[in-house]
């Protein structure tokens, strides 16, 4: 394997304990130009920002209630009022589903709310509730997923650089990095996309944002950086095998609105930059000190022991 990079991303702990996670990142154009985007934002001092998904399935009713917060705060301001199911023991992919497609309404809506026709109801704050509203459904899902089929327990972080906005518009030549066989301690390219793309309408089975045409597969790119530890099974959702007869299981109609015949336009999966340097990884040894026996059971040891006492990020280093 070619590399062009090593990078240390620094996770903190609840005891503000720093962990450096070591990523070599891969001799591609794509890569290089994600590093040219990592040093201009460390030169510049912007603020690092974290997405940390590190809950475990026994907190899924927790989750279910910051989702009603996050509606709580948005209908106080809101000219379409959510509804809350604090009475439901669990949701459903209907009711996330909904809750999703009016996050993308709103996201269609903030040019005009903000812009084109400024409303004095809109604030940051509501801003700030769709967004974290938009995390939770995700989480909520990948947790309900657990619960009813069992499993590994996966876990992630999304990573950015504040203020936003800056980005770069993907090169056809660069989705041949684009793979939707998400490797256990993978580090890939953020969406950097607002709404759903064909991975997320497949695995929502969401055939509404199919048909109103509003799947959105990403174009662009930023510093925005997603690490992965979720599990690598080949037989996980994500294998293009599924999503292949997925496909064939729609109508003529629908398949229509599928471009199959462009990797670009397609846009299925996430755009691979680096792998995990296992040989530095935070208390590795006191999970399995053997780098050949280090197997599936000792990533899921590593995520329930480690990576759930991650709260934040200090900082991404660039070693070479």
């Amino acid at each position: 394997m070619s590399y062009c990079n090593e990078i240390k991303i620094n996770m903190i702990d609840g005891n503000d304990d720093i962990h450096a996670i070591r990523y070599l990142i891969f001799d591609s154009g794509i890569a290089k130009r994600w590093i040219d985007l990592i040093n201009s934002n460390n030169k510049e001092s912007n603020t690092i920002t974290s997405d940390i998904k590190n809950w475990n399935v026994e907190q899924i009713n927790t989750i279910k209630d910051k989702l009603d917060e996050c509606v709580n705060i948005i209908n106080k301001d809101y000219d379409t009022p959510l509804p809350t199911h604090g009475d439901k023991k669990l949701l459903d992919t209907e009711i996330l589903n909904f809750l999703h497609e009016e996050f993308e309404v709103y996201g269609d809506r903030i040019e005009d709310l903000t812009v084109t026709n400024p409303v004095e109801w809109w604030n940051h704050k509501l801003h700030d509730a769709f967004l974290k509203l938009n995390s939770y459904i995700h989480l909520y899902e990948d947790l309900l997923l657990i619960k009813n089929e069992g499993g590994f327990p996966n876990m992630s972080a999304l990573i950015d650089y504040l203020p936003g906005g800056r980005h770069e518009e993907l090169q056809d030549i660069d989705y041949l990095f684009m793979t939707t066989q998400f490797k256990w301690g993978g580090l890939y390219l953020g969406y950097n996309t607002l709404g759903k793309d064909y991975l997320g309408v497949f695995k929502d089975n969401d055939l509404e944002v199919l048909e109103r045409d509003q799947v959105r597969p990403q174009q662009h790119f930023a510093s925005e950086s997603w690490l992965n530890f979720n599990s690598g099974r080949e037989t996980n959702v994500w294998t293009m095998i599924k999503w292949e007869k997925w496909y064939n299981s729609l109508s003529t109609e629908l398949q229509a609105k599928i471009p199959v015949n462009s990797r670009r336009h397609l846009g299925l999966g996430r755009i691979y930059i680096g792998e995990l340097d296992l040989k530095h990884l935070p208390l590795r040894e006191s999970i399995e000190p053997q780098l050949d026996k280090w197997n599936q059971e000792c990533q899921s040891q590593w995520n329930k022991k480690v990576f759930t006492t991650f709260t934040g990020i200090h900082s991404i280093e660039i070693l070479r």
